[in-house]
């Protein structure tokens, strides 16, 4: 493995995942884990919502500048 099989483009959002996920899986002779792109996408959405969760609300906005 090279650094380059670790760096990926950023995606906006699940579906791009997705489909960046399933073109990966195809271009790399792997139509088998293709197949499974949909589920994969679920599990990230989920992953996500309880993320997102799980953050708490700031006390203070992130616009300000905080010295401890």
């Amino acid at each position: 493995m090279t650094p380059a099989d670790f760096r990926a483009a950023s995606c906006l959002d699940a579906d791009e995942f997705g489909r960046s996920l399933n073109a990966y899986w195809t271009a790399i002779g792997h139509p088998e884990l293709a197949l499974c792109t949909p589920e994969v996408v679920e599990a990230a959405r989920a992953l996500h919502a309880l993320q997102l969760e799980a953050q708490p609300e700031p006390d203070v906005s992130a616009l300000i500048y905080q010295m401890f």
